[in-house]
């Protein structure tokens, strides 16, 4: 039965069913629930609200009894109205009288309700004793007592239906038990149905196309057995029976107005969810499932009124957004009181205000003793009356320390409570999807929306608690932004050092980037090297495998030496731009280093600056955006920190980048000259040890800061 077809038919049969009726729709589906999952229904309306129309409509969404079924007196639909003096056998058949003359009390219960399929049976509580106790077997164990047999009877389907409920202590209380779907019919509300109504064409009967078969009936009756409750419909049962007990606990409640539930009817409930889960194809119940708990949980006309509020607030139910409201309003408190004090009012004179109890004149007094003066105590007399002081709130003032301490604690609660509203709106948004996309043949529209207002509700309410949080925390935001403009104020401080580091890796890199220059030696391209004798040898660019145009940038690195195919060595070092061949040192012979190479390292050196620079970008763009995202600081507030935040910046890029741009530049500058190897070496060299020096200046003066 799960699958999509034969849900499409259940569809189908609501919708042939409902054809013509108004405002029945929520009726008709309870109804046909109460059919294919063996159970008894009860309607308690006023007379004239189609009560016994709706339960002849559904009975003929199942076939007709058959040829031999017939035979055998079956018929498919008994009604009956109900008074006083209604007797057995006008419901269960006459006796039979041949029996009688053979001392057998039998009844012929041939087209009577015994051999019914489907049952209506109005103003059921009018009925004599005798026929609701002979129903009370009928309808929980489908057996009737005739005679000295116990006949299992044919019932598919039962339906009562009164304009009155059941009188206490009347001993009906056994018999209102067995009916597990208890409906509420009310006449037509809409002016525009009611009108349709009685203007249109008025069809008894109808004629359903692709009825239930009875082997599909069993099918839905095994088939839904397998399918399990789930553990939020448990969870929702337990809410409600907890809620139940809160009910019938309160001390205004009446007796009658007590919830008693078995554990028979729970059983019941439990039974027809699956059923309900089955039809609608799955094989789990689900939350729209347990709405039908509703229309099995009340006995009184004022239960009825509260089973939807009592089911719907056991689903929707969440504790956490009551901790989260109380939460919220602590955290307004802690801020109001972390960053407000209450002190007393002064005049201009420095006296201090008070007012008259029970009294509307204000007085200043020149002196009062100040540790009288206080919140816990601010009523005090003088000269015989009594007087209550003025106080008003002013921002508390902060040592840093203690700002810190309280910037700390507090955004730590708000991060925490922002977490917590941030995720429990996200799943009240899941929820609301669901109830809004989830369909079931046998829950009504009308019941959905309830659970999609409370849901809703509960989203205003921590939207309502995101708004209080957020504008407590705005009272120390703006401090807070302050804060952290002058925390990259102090880091870019910092920037001078980090620069004389890029500085000295510019000069660094600017004399290993001397370059030789090769010429053709025997048709092979060589590097030229003389030793003291001014002895030439010639070092093939390939066997050190260097372009003609590379830098030999490796010629600086302490104890870097290669094998070279034909020589003994070729060893470079710091000092001297050398090799050695065959135990001969023999030094390069030139080194040209141009303008433009000159002005390609300044280049590469400008960019690393700004590079560097450029690191606290990302900061600088974080802090902006968390000024303009703040709906805690307003536009002129914004704008004045963020004018402040591009000062520090750029008063710190601007300085640092020409000055050890401009003191580069004259390094290469002196590079330029025509000196040796050597002595540009030596050069360069006293260059570093003063940055270094100037380094160790720097950061001394920020240790003694």
């Amino acid at each position: 039965m799960n699958d999509k077809h034969n849900t499409a038919k259940l569809e189908s049969i609501i919708s042939q069913i409902s054809s013509g009726l108004y405002e029945k729709d929520n009726s008709i589906r309870l109804v046909l629930l109460s059919f294919l999952s063996g159970e008894s229904a009860f309607m308690l309306g006023e007379p004239g609200t189609a009560k016994s129309l709706i339960a002849r409509r559904v009975s003929d969404a199942f076939v007709e009894p058959t040829e031999e079924e017939k035979s055998h007196g079956v018929i498919k639909f008994f009604d009956y109205l109900m008074s006083r003096f209604s007797q057995p056998d006008e419901v269960f058949g006459p006796i039979s009288i041949n029996k009688l003359k053979s001392d057998q009390y039998e009844r012929k219960t041939d087209y009577y309700l015994p051999k019914a399929k489907f049952a209506f049976l109005d103003e059921i509580w009018k009925a004599n004793p005798s026929i609701q106790n002979t129903l009370l077997t009928i309808l929980n164990e489908h057996l009737f007592r005739n005679g000295k047999e116990l006949a299992k009877v044919p019932l598919i389907g039962f339906v009562s239906a009164s304009n009155e409920l059941p009188e206490p202590g009347q001993g009906l209380e056994a018999i209102f038990d067995r009916f597990l779907i208890r409906i509420l019919e009310r006449p037509i509300k809409d002016e525009d149905n009611f009108f349709n109504m009685i203007s249109g064409q008025s069809d008894m009967t109808i004629s359903v196309k692709d009825r239930f078969t009875m082997q599909e009936l069993e099918e839905i009756r095994i088939q839904s057995k397998d399918v399990q409750l789930s553990k939020e419909c448990l969870s929702v049962i337990s809410t409600i029976r907890k809620l139940l007990t809160i009910k019938n606990q309160e001390p205004n409640r009446a007796e009658i107005d007590k919830y008693i539930i078995s554990d028979r009817r729970w059983k019941k409930i439990a039974n027809l969810m699956k059923v309900s889960a089955y039809c609608n194809g799955r094989t789990e119940t689900d939350l729209l499932d347990s709405m039908l708990i509703a229309n099995c949980i009340w006995s009184t006309e004022t239960q009825e009124k509260e089973a939807l509020d009592i089911v719907s607030d056991a689903i929707v139910k969440n504790d956490a957004i009551d901790s989260i409201s109380k939460k919220t309003q602590s955290f307004e408190d802690e801020v109001n009181d972390l960053f407000y004090e209450e002190v007393p009012v002064k005049d201009d004179n420095g006296h201090y205000e008070c007012k008259t109890i029970n009294g509307d004149s204000i007085e200043s007094f020149r002196s009062l003793p100040q540790e009288d003066i206080s919140i816990d105590n601010p009523v005090f007399s003088y000269r015989g009356k009594s007087y209550r002081l003025l106080y008003k709130s002013q921002e508390r003032q902060f040592s840093e320390e203690e700002f810190d301490f309280c910037v700390k604690t507090q955004n730590s609660k708000y991060t925490t409570l922002h977490r917590d509203i941030t995720e429990h709106t996200a799943a009240i948004n899941k929820q609301l999807e669901y109830w809004c996309d989830a369909e079931n043949l046998f829950v009504g529209n009308h019941l959905r929306q309830l659970v999609i207002n409370k849901l809703t509700h509960q989203a205003v309410v921590l939207k309502d608690c995101s708004s209080r949080m957020f504008d407590s925390s705005g009272k120390y935001h703006i401090i807070m932004h302050a804060r952290k403009i002058i925390s990259l104020k102090g880091k870019t401080e910092q920037i001078p050092l980090k620069l004389i580091d890029i500085l000295s890796a510019g000069i660094t890199n600017m004399k290993n980037q001397f370059r030789l220059v090769s010429e053709v030696y025997r048709d092979t391209k060589c590097y030229t090297f003389k030793n003291k004798n001014n002895v030439t040898i010639y070092v093939p660019t390939h066997e050190i495998k260097q372009e003609e145009s590379s830098y030999l940038s490796l010629a600086y690195k302490d104890g870097c030496s290669y094998n070279i195919a034909g020589y003994s060595e070729c060893f470079y070092n710091a000092d001297i731009l050398s090799c050695t061949y065959y135990g001969t040192i023999y030094k390069a012979r030139r080194v040209i280093i141009s303008k433009k190479m000159i002005n390609g390292i300044i280049s590469d050196t400008r960019n690393a600056i700004g590079d560097e620079l450029h690191g606290f970008e990302p900061q600088l763009k974080v802090i902006q955006s968390s000024i303009d995202g703040d709906s805690f600081v307003n536009k002129e507030q914004k704008e004045e920190l963020i004018t402040q935040l591009h000062s520090v910046f750029n008063a710190c890029e601007s300085n640092t980048q020409d000055e050890f741009v401009s003191k580069l530049e004259i390094i290469g500058a002196s590079i330029e000259s025509k000196e040796t190897p050597s002595q540009k070496h030596l050069s360069l060299h006293e260059v570093l040890e003063e940055l270094e020096k100037k380094k160790e200046s720097i950061l001394k003066n920020k240790k003694n800061e």
